[in-house]
């Protein structure tokens, strides 16, 4: 009975010296950044003209490029780790991107008016990052690296258009599908004791995203609501990667149109400010 009892007190000062030593390496942190536009694919073009009247009857039309990536914006989350010595450590992150709206237009401007058409894209996204973590050691100040993966979830698009001058509007949602890529960062934290520190860091997301469908879910004109108007193949489109067209049938409106698949870029690079917290001794 005696050799039990020394057995079990070994064993629990095993399991407490244990947690103590997986303790001191757990950090848990919150964090915000804001991303620029990187690795752009071509959105469309912003299209001016102006029309003269007589005597010239002149109309010229300026054509100006637009290039974009729905990842740019602000993005805010929370991360937690365990450092597996000084120098090497893993980590998982979770963050919501809210993204900037990124706008084509196309203007006709005749004297005494003008007529504006827009599109506008404005995205959002849950990001998870499993990644590694490299330090320079155990200073106050030290330096680091991190490498990983980021999968999106829960992606979406919301698509804005407004054309004669906003005489009608549509708005579609695109969503479904997942997304994944690459993320890194270089960064510097600090610490103010053992266990509270605060970061800085670059960073950058490579990632693409194809959407699984479109649906309209607003449609006005001279700000009417005509939503109910319109059929399911109006409203709704399914992406697809391969589809089969009948051309000898009838076509049906009481299901989603399909068409091909599309890739929309939601690359970046940026910077995230932070605090970390470092349980244990």
């Amino acid at each position: 009975m005696k050799i039990f009892k020394i057995n079990l007190i070994l064993l629990i000062l095993m399991g407490v010296f244990s947690f103590q030593s997986f303790g001191q390496g757990i950090y848990v942190g919150i964090d915000g950044g804001i991303g620029f536009a990187a690795c752009k694919d071509e959105l469309g073009t912003d299209m001016k003209t102006n029309i003269t009247p007589p005597p010239s009857n002149s109309m010229a039309t300026l054509y100006t490029s637009r290039n974009y990536s729905l990842g740019q914006g602000f993005s805010f989350g929370i991360h937690g780790g365990f450092m597996l010595n000084k120098y090497f450590g893993i980590q998982l992150g979770a963050d919501y991107l809210m993204g900037a709206a990124t706008t084509l237009t196309n203007e006709t401007d005749t004297p005494g008016s003008a007529v504006i058409q827009t599109t506008t894209l404005k995205s959002s996204m849950i990001r998870l990052i499993p990644a590694i973590l490299i330090q320079n050691g155990d200073a106050k100040f030290r330096t680091y690296a991190v490498v990983g993966l980021i999968v999106g979830l829960a992606p979406k698009v919301t698509d804005d258009q407004d054309s004669a001058s906003g005489a009608s509007h549509t708005t579609a949602v695109l969503s479904g599908g997942l997304s994944w890529g690459f993320h890194g960062a270089v960064g510097v934290k600090y610490f103010f004791t053992n266990k509270l520190d605060i970061f800085g860091e670059l960073t950058g997301n490579y990632l693409n995203w194809s959407p699984g469908k479109s649906v309209i879910t607003a449609s006005t004109y001279n700000g009417k609501d005509n939503l109910s108007t319109l059929s399911t193949s109006q409203k709704e489109i399914d992406f697809q990667s391969s589809y089969t067209v009948n051309n000898s049938a009838t076509p049906t409106t009481g299901s989603p149109s399909q068409t091909s698949q599309i890739v929309l870029p939601f690359s970046s690079f940026g910077f995230t400010i932070g605090v970390q917290y470092l349980f244990g001794k």
